[in-house]
């Protein structure tokens, strides 16, 4: 450009044209966008005051010719002036813009790049649920390797291929599709070019194939995909060349006949048999059998017998991308295409209308929507001919013809539908957000408040591989392996993710709480008769129905008649019963859907309501959707000036300080610099729920009493708003330092201004309940600042449709950003293990434990997720880590360099760890994937397989010895999250009762996690030792049997610990204070303990009884505990 156009170009830009171009590129304004960047009245490579560039706003809106169009003109993909480092291709994949992060990628988007807390394009997109862009960028193959290959003398080479030719063969490699159909089909559309280079191209896809498992790095994943394209691109070309040999067809009419040969299904079948046989034979020929995922691979596809559900298709997608990318992404029915939208009918997807026609054979066979029809025309010819035919309706619809007419009907052959009640993360719907609105979930509450967003997915049986036989059939589960830590596979029954869905719920815990049902039902009785005192018939809408106990409660109020919505299909199912066996079957009508996700002809199928009931609320309260679900309901559902119940909530805020609550937040530093980078950064920002009742009073500085944040009037939809940033001022009582704000709710169920729900703790509330599906939430400042006594002090609160956040304002100029990690600490770790790694900084016992064992010796460090290692350098002569969690090796790295520490070194692997160069082995054990403590063993399995290593070197371990205790144990409250209903509120809801038992027992192991410092109890029993294992001996399998003794009517449960014995020093994951029947016990906040529910029967004995537990031991560190009842 000359300096007069430099000029001219400066004189026409503005800031104002750039905001506008911003701002419409936020409303999706392709046209204009590109009418104004076209008009160069704008640089392309201009930036807001994020440093967000147009390339980086256009990727996150979605706006593809507006991409293409500023990367054709130079502007560059990989530019970091994003102020916390994030790139255009990570704005595109975080919301889950396919096609825009492919163009990225052709135009040299680097993969690698991260942002600032250490994050990949595909590891931000794997955190919010696009796993579709995730397997588009780890699959991705450049377009100069394939250039390489072809030409690798450059323009000197023997051959020069036309360019369209390696873009094909690009456009085939690069997609993250292995759909044999989808092949064919390229193949078919690509025939001109590719026919005449075929040997070229199994050439080149042979030698990037090889490459993925013959390199320092290998790739199983790309390898085994890399396969299924060759291995379907060799078949078809050898089925084509045989075809060609007999008789002269156009290539295009032969592959169309192979693909629908392919395709071809019978009435009676489940899958695609030619199809199935296809991929079996495919994967069958992998080469290197070595290969852990072709393991995995064949093994799943060996569970599932021919024929039956889940297809080769489904089960090779499972293992590629996981499972909850399988359940929620839509796959073309013909080619596996992920891009698919609905064609014909309500439950098949379809990307192209050449693909449904391609299938419509098959399609049509199977389609109820077709059948219905088809059902329909014939009721009707048979009306016409009734003189001479009798006619009789059934009161399903279908016709019987009875006479000279036949039934030509056969029975039903149609494979019943599924239903897979799945987290289906709703990303699309914030794609209207600002970026760093949404930047807090994306690092901190993203997957939590996502996974709570649920749409069931029905697919059409024999079609899609989503669908399994509804006996017997299989699915396929990630899971952790106890010894390694890694994810492993397992196979599983086809109601797993169901029960999951019901035992995960947390109805049980919701339904015992009794303030909480008649608070409900008082509103309810108000509202309704106030509207019957005006001779209204009553039509109530019940959104989250659960049980159908809220619908019940308000017909027997008044109302006549009940619509209730009900997310989960087997829990709504179940509902219909409860509603039945009450007598309130015509009165409740229920309906498997979220309120959100209604089709307009759903709606207009739903009498508009005069009364709204709604129990959406989460520990934030809006973090289950409510402000969306009512906002919604009052647009679609309601009639104008619909009452609803409740009628409105308000947030109550407290700000303190404590030096216990941030344990869980702040990184430890009495014996350790704390790193810059962690000491700056602001933590995650997702709430901390917790049950404050239980921490005393004395932990925590108050400094204001609670005021309110947020109010919203559930009764005027209008005025709900998803975004709100609101300035609350506060005079601190007290000198100190503000770091964390507490939070709660309540609830005016009737707008009277009595009836209110509160979920404030007992400091708050001396008539507090005990509930579990509520609790208070803390919110860690991201910058804690000083108060004076008598100070005013600003709080910025605000909120999105999902959650909370809040800040200190400092200063006129202070700059409000949400929370996210960029340290990494709070990332790799869970609160609870931020509160041990504080806890053990500060144990001075530990620290003398260290010393004296320790000193001037070469330790070996076995543990994921401590910084022992790091205490230990104080005293040891070296120390080796082998670290297998990548995430926490950085945050140890950090703490090295800022403490300057020498003798620290971290082995990637056991053979990296010098034999002759160790004396002794350390582990806390302490390990991030645990849930029991238990799981912690796994350290004994990692020790000997390096003693192993180390051949005739005898050396020793610390802890030498763990022993697992039990006790018997009277909980307070915490029984009822296990307990049957029965009766309640003079309901019959025992039809629940089987439903919950038996998804418990699905999914739940018989001795689960619980924080018990949360949960008061009392002992009923003295502990006793269940197994006790010698670690310098190897694991073997061991089986251990002991008998508790209750001597306190009304036990009902036993809670498990384990201790470990290092020479001199005992570290505990549970009881912390001498056992005395009948008194409280003090429980290790550091780690959550077993606990085992007795059965209802055995809790209601009256008298004392006694219970044997036997424990095997596994040689693949699985623990199975057994239990047997008796009395004394």
């Amino acid at each position: 450009m000359s300096n007069l156009e430099a000029v001219t170009m400066l004189q026409r830009y503005s800031e104002e044209d750039a905001e506008k171009v911003f701002d419409m590129i936020k409303e999706k304004n392709a046209k204009e966008v590109l009418q104004i960047l076209k008009s160069k009245r704008v640089p392309l490579n201009h930036t807001d005051k994020t440093g967000m560039s147009l390339l980086d706003q256009a990727s996150w809106s979605g706006l593809e010719d507006v991409v293409r169009f500023l990367l054709a003109n130079g502007v560059d993909p990989n530019n970091s002036t994003h102020e916390s480092g994030y790139k255009s291709l990570m704005f595109a994949a975080i919301a889950g813009h396919q096609g825009i992060c492919q163009l990225l990628l052709d135009y040299g988007a680097y993969v690698c790049s991260t942002n600032a807390i250490g994050k990949t394009a595909a590891e931000m997109a794997a955190f919010v649920g696009q796993h579709e862009c995730v397997s588009i960028i780890n699959n991705y193959i450049a377009l100069d390797e394939i250039e390489k290959l072809l030409h690798p003398k450059g323009d000197n080479s023997d051959k020069i291929y036309p360019k369209e030719f390696s873009q094909a063969l690009h456009d085939l490699i690069k997609t993250h599709i292995i759909h044999p159909i989808w092949i064919m089909l390229f193949l078919r559309d690509h025939y001109q070019i590719i026919w005449q280079h075929r040997q070229k191209l199994c050439y080149v896809l042979d030698r990037i194939f090889e490459r993925q498992l013959r390199c320092k790095e290998s790739n199983e994943v790309m390898s085994l995909k890399l396969w299924l394209i060759l291995y379907t691109v060799r078949d078809t070309c050898k089925f084509v060349e045989a075809v060609l040999e007999k008789e002269r067809h156009e290539a295009s009419t032969i592959i169309r006949n192979y693909v629908k040969q392919l395709l071809k299904m019978e009435q009676t079948d489940q899958i695609r048999p030619n199809l199935e046989r296809f991929l079996r034979n495919a994967v069958q020929a992998f080469p290197y059998h070595h290969c852990l995922l072709f393991q995995a691979l064949v093994k799943n596809l060996a569970a599932v017998e021919f024929g039956n559900l889940p297809d080769a298709f489904y089960v090779i997608m499972s293992v590629f991308s996981g499972q909850r990318m399988v359940e929620t992404a839509h796959f073309c029915a013909t080619c596996g295409a992920v891009t698919s939208t609905k064609r014909c009918c309500k439950n098949i997807y379809y990307c192209h209308p050449d693909c449904q026609k391609m299938d419509w054979y098959n399609h049509k066979m199977f389609c109820e929507k077709i059948e219905r029809e088809k059902q329909d025309k014939e009721q009707r010819c048979s009306l016409r001919n009734s003189i001479v035919s009798k006619t009789a309706v059934q009161n399903d619809g279908s016709v019987s013809k009875i006479g000279t007419i036949q039934n030509e009907q056969t029975e039903d052959r149609h494979v019943e539908k599924v239903t897979s009640t799945l987290a289906d993360i709703k990303f699309e719907s914030f794609q209207n957000y600002q970026f760093d609105t949404l930047l807090v979930k994306i690092a901190s509450t993203i997957s939590r408040i996502f996974s709570k967003i649920l749409s069931p997915k029905i697919c059409l049986a024999g079609i899609q591989g989503y669908l399994r036989k509804k006996h017997g059939a299989k699915m396929f589960l990630e899971t952790i392996d106890p010894i390694t830590g890694q994810q492993t596979w397992k196979v599983a029954d086809e109601d797993y993710d169901l029960a999951q869905e019901i035992a995960r719920s947390g109805f049980g815990d919701m339904i015992h709480d009794f303030e909480r049902n008649q608070k409900y039902e008082l509103g309810l009785k108000l509202v309704i008769s106030q509207l019957k005192e005006k001779n209204k018939k009553v039509h109530v809408l019940d959104i989250g129905a659960g049980t159908g106990l809220l619908s019940m409660m308000a017909i027997r109020a008044g109302a006549d008649s009940v619509t209730a919505l009900e997310m989960l299909k087997p829990m709504a199912n179940c509902a219909e019963e409860i509603v039945r066996k009450n007598g309130y079957e015509g009165q409740i009508r229920l309906i498997a859907s979220r309120s959100t996700e209604l089709t307009d002809e759903e709606i207009s199928t739903i009498e508009k309501a005069d009364v709204m009931v709604a129990e959406v609320f989460d520990t934030e309260l809006i973090g289950e959707g409510a402000l969306r679900t009512f906002k919604e309901a009052h647009q679609k559902l309601v009639k104008p000036g619909c009452r609803v119940v409740p009628s409105s909530a308000r947030i109550f805020l407290v700000p303190v300080q404590s030096d216990f609550l941030m344990r869980f937040h702040r990184l430890p530093s009495r014996n350790l610099k704390v790193p810059e980078s962690s000491k700056l950064c602001p933590g995650a920002g997702a709430v901390h729920d917790i049950h404050l009742s239980e921490v005393p009073e004395e932990e925590i500085c108050v400094f204001a009493e609670p005021f309110v944040a947020f109010s919203f009037d559930f009764e005027d939809g209008p005025s709900i708003n998803y975004n709100e940033t609101l300035i609350k001022t506060f005079d601190a009582q007290s000198d100190g330092r503000f770091e964390a704000i507490l939070m709660w709710w309540e609830l005016d169920m009737d707008g009277t201004g009595q009836n209110i729900l509160s979920t404030a703790p007992e400091r708050w509330n001396t008539e507090a309940k005990w509930r579990d599906h509520w609790v208070q939430g803390v919110y860690y400042l991201p910058q804690s600042i000083q108060v004076r006594k008598n100070q005013s002090v600003s709080v910025r609160c605000s909120h999105d449709e999902f959650s909370f956040w809040f800040s200190a304002i400092q200063n006129e100029y202070h700059t409000f950003e949400p929370n996210y990690c960029r340290c990494k600490t709070h990332v790799a770790c869970s609160r609870t293990a931020i509160y041990r790694l504080n806890e053990l900084d500060e144990d001075v016992d530990f620290d003398h434990f260290l010393k004296k064992n320790f000193t001037g010796k070469s330790v070996v460090n076995l543990d994921d997720g401590s910084l022992i290692s790091l205490l230990l350098a104080k005293y040891a002569k070296t120390v080796r880590i082998v670290e297998p969690n990548v995430h926490f090796v950085e945050v140890i790295l950090a703490y090295i360099a800022e403490n300057d520490i020498q003798n620290v070194h971290i082995c990637e692997d056991y053979a990296s760890v010098p034999s002759d160069e160790v004396d002794v082995i350390v582990s806390e054990p302490f390990y991030l994937f645990s849930f029991l403590p238990w799981h912690n063993i796994c350290f004994w399995f990692m020790a000997h397989k390096l003693l192993t290593s180390f051949e005739s070197r005898n050396l020793s371990l610390s802890p030498r010895e763990g022993i697992i205790y039990a006790m018997p144990v009277k909980f307070d409250d915490l029984w009822k999250i296990a307990a049957p209903f029965g009766i309640m509120e003079n309901f019959d809801l025992t039809p629940f009762d089987d439903v919950i038992n038996k998804a418990r027992s699905a999914v739940d192991a018989m001795v689960e996690p619980q924080p018990l410092w949360e949960y008061p109890s009392i002992i009923t029993g003295e502990p006793v030792i269940v197994a006790r294992f010698d670690f310098n001996a190897s694991p073997t399998r061991e089986s251990f049997m002991t008998k508790i003794t209750c001597s306190v009517i009304g036990t009902n449960a036993i809670v498990f610990w384990m201790d470990w014995l290092h020479n001199g020093y005992r570290l505990t994951s549970g009881l912390l204070n001498s056992p005395e029947i009948g008194k409280r016990p003090n429980w290790s906040i550091s780690q959550r303990q077993g606990v085992y529910f007795l059965p209802e029967s055995e809790r209601c004995l009256p008298f004392c009884s006694s219970i044997t537990v036997k424990v095997d031991f596994c040689p693949n560190a699985q623990f199975m505990f057994h239990f047997e009842h008796g009395t004394l």
